[in-house]
């Protein structure tokens, strides 16, 4: 009976360790979503701007103003990156911020971003919605040869 048992028991333990490896490789690679495309952003169900991201650059414009922000990304860690924004039209001094990312079912990816180098606990929430894995020409032409 041992010798039968045996061999179901090896097979069971190699598929349940290959199924969590293969669940946190997916893990890892989530982020890459992230990468490229054309994203709006929400706090409260409310649709607050949308943001363009071509690899280590992103170009931001938010519902209600003119302004359109250029910002330059450098991924840390898997799903966390720090943004530094730099605004076009306005002289404003850069603003760094950390972001943690976690991506969820239908192209929603939560957020939780909060300035990198002041010592304070504030934090903002909400989420982003990828809606295209493509960048408007118009807006492409701001990113530049890069």
């Amino acid at each position: 009976m041992r010798k039968r048992l045996l061999p179901l028991v090896i097979c069971f333990f190699i598929f349940s360790c290959s199924n969590k490896a293969e669940k946190v490789e997916k893990k890892e690679q989530h982020c890459e979503i992230m990468k490229y495309g054309t994203f709006d952003v929400y706090q409260k169900d409310i649709k607050v701007g949308t943001f363009y991201r071509k690899d280590s650059l992103q170009v931001e414009t938010y519902v209600g103003k003119k302004n359109t922000g250029l910002t330059k990304v450098k991924r840390v860690f898997k799903c966390e990156y720090i943004l530094r924004s730099n605004w076009i039209k306005q002289k404003l001094d850069t603003v760094h911020f950390t972001v943690n990312y976690t991506v969820k079912d239908n192209n929603e990816i939560q957020y939780e971003m909060s300035p990198t180098y002041l010592e304070n606990d504030a934090k903002l929430r909400g989420k982003i919605i990828k809606v295209s894995d493509s960048i408007k020409p118009e807006i492409l032409i701001m990113f530049g040869n890069k």
